[in-house]
């Protein structure tokens, strides 16, 4: 069993609302895959599901499990960042709990950082190889959703001017020594966005590894079920995606006037 004592290689970040049936399961199996000193870090909106729980009796276990819960503060972006803040890692992953991606490809992710070099790797669903399924008998609304992904993320990576696939990934590991040095902001996909244009704005090597994106097995999505919500959501990435050429031509401007 690995020494919670120990300084971790990778910190694990796993944010959570009603995960109480794939918590536990997604942590046992990337702990299996993971050959490496390792921390998970769940950082917990106070579930009522009692996901909460599930961790702590994991953590009895698992000494490198610990959970960091949030009883008044709430979002995906906070409670990502409140990970960052307490990760002890050289680097740093987080990706979402409904086992939508595949913990398998965990492991390739952080030997790009390792091994290859990078200073982030990033899962993706639409660079070549990279897929999207649907469960069987999905409802319109999920098929309309995924489609409006694909719009988005084709005008974010034309609007950049940057061979970049998957703009709203969520799915990333990343040196701990360059996330620490930024703060995440916006609402959702949008602070993925936000976060990859200063990535490439601060000539980082970056590497898209492909995966494929499942169907979640238990529990509701945290996305909306509507399509005014679909559109809404839509509508508050537009300035995080116009921002994108203006914030990279902006940084290389910059650089060339240093060199």
């Amino acid at each position: 069993m690995q020494s919670f004592d120990k300084r971790p290689i990778a910190s694990i970040i796993l944010p959570t609302y009603n995960e109480k049936e794939n918590i536990t399961r997604l942590i046992k199996a990337l702990y299996g895959l993971l050959n490496m000193p390792v921390e998970f870090l769940v950082v917990d909106d106070n579930s009522p599901d009692g996901t909460a729980d599930e961790v702590k009796y994991l953590s009895s276990h698992l000494p490198n499990v610990r959970l960091l819960l949030r009883t008044k503060e709430r979002g995906l972006t906070s409670a990502i960042q409140c990970g960052i803040d307490e990760s002890r890692g050289e680097v740093v992953v987080w990706m979402d709990c409904d086992l939508s991606m595949p913990p398998e490809t965990v492991p390739e992710l952080v030997l790009q950082i390792l091994v290859h070099h990078m200073d982030v790797a990033i899962g993706s669903r639409y660079v070549p190889k990279g897929s999207y399924e649907l469960a069987q008998g999905e409802q319109i609304l999920s098929r309309v959703n995924k489609h409006l992904s694909r719009i988005l993320n084709w005008t974010a990576q034309k609007a950049s001017g940057v061979n970049f696939y998957d703009w709203t990934s969520g799915f990333i590991a990343i040196r701990a020594t360059i996330i620490k040095s930024l703060r995440l902001h916006g609402d959702y996909g949008e602070y993925f966005i936000n976060l990859m244009t200063n990535i490439i704005a601060m000539d980082l090597e970056y590497v898209e590894v492909p995966y494929t994106f499942l169907p979640r097995e238990y529990g509701k999505s945290k996305t909306t079920d509507y399509l005014s919500g679909y559109i809404r959501r839509g509508l508050r990435y537009l300035p995080a995606v116009l921002a994108i050429r203006r914030v990279i031509r902006t940084s290389t401007k910059l650089q060339h006037l240093s060199d």
